[in-house]
């Protein structure tokens, strides 16, 4: 089994960031860390895709806490 680090931190960075852009960098930073990155990065560069049209501050909260809060799932498990 994987060890799990909990991506609570970067995602109160997310939350704290005053700016889109500040957001959306956090939260690659999140991505970037995952573990199982899914066959051949589809599942990274997925949520990449994601976070780069996100235009909504809010949006890009809750996709922070969407991922902090899904760790146990196979696709955030982060080293």
């Amino acid at each position: 089994m994987f060890k799990m680090t909990s991506l609570d931190d970067l995602s109160q960075k997310v939350w704290a960031a005053d700016s889109v852009d500040a957001k959306k960098a956090v939260l690659r930073e999140m991505v970037e860390a995952f573990k199982v990155k899914g066959k051949r990065g589809v599942h990274v560069q997925h949520f990449v895709t994601q976070i780069d049209v996100a235009t909504c501050p809010k949006v890009l909260d809750k996709m922070a806490a969407n991922l902090a809060l899904n760790i146990t799932d196979k696709v955030v498990r982060v080293v």
